[in-house]
């Protein structure tokens, strides 16, 4: 029941309100309410395809509450979108590409983990950047969100290692 919750706001934005309006570039309030907004039903279930395992392997590899886990992305893409003046954009894949830049900035950085198998890594860093670079090149897909965001988590990931650490060693 508790779950079931999160999904109202995502069911009463995707229903009541018109594209337009949530598009990111097209209001000043589309930048925070862009990633609940998505073009289709197949957008929607594509995104969530992809955010909801990698959320779950974020709580397993971090330890953290899933509202810690999607709070950071969510902010994170809304500094991008707050950024972009672009075409107007819907779809939650600013979180996604957020999540990936707070796990690969912790995996560099050797904050929170440690990358066991190397080789993986470098594949699935290199999936993830195709799988943001070459969908902008055929329109529809808007690489500065997607790069942005991915930014801002990596940002996100250093700046929350740097206050872990100065808690962790007690420095005043």
């Amino acid at each position: 029941m508790k779950h079931s919750l999160i999904a109202i706001p995502f069911v009463l934005v995707f229903l009541l309100l018109p594209v337009e309006a949530l598009a990111v570039g097209e209001t000043w309030y589309g930048a925070f309410i862009y990633g609940f907004q998505h073009s289709n039903v197949f957008h929607l279930i594509g995104n969530m395809l992809v955010l909801v395992p990698l959320v779950r392997m974020m709580r397993g590899r971090f330890h953290f509450d899933y509202w810690r886990i999607l709070l950071a992305p969510y902010l994170c893409s809304v500094f991008a979108g707050l950024a972009y003046t672009g075409e107007p954009v819907v779809g939650s894949s600013g979180m996604i590409y957020a999540l990936i830049g707070i796990y690969y900035a912790s995996a560099v950085g050797g904050y929170h983990m440690k990358v066991q198998r190397k080789k993986k890594f470098a594949i699935w860093f290199v999936v993830a950047l195709l799988s943001m670079v070459v969908p902008s090149f055929f329109g529809g897909v808007s690489l500065f969100i997607h790069l942005a965001s991915w930014v801002a988590g990596s940002v996100y990931a250093f700046v929350n290692a740097a206050f872990y650490n100065v808690i962790k060693r007690g420095y005043n």
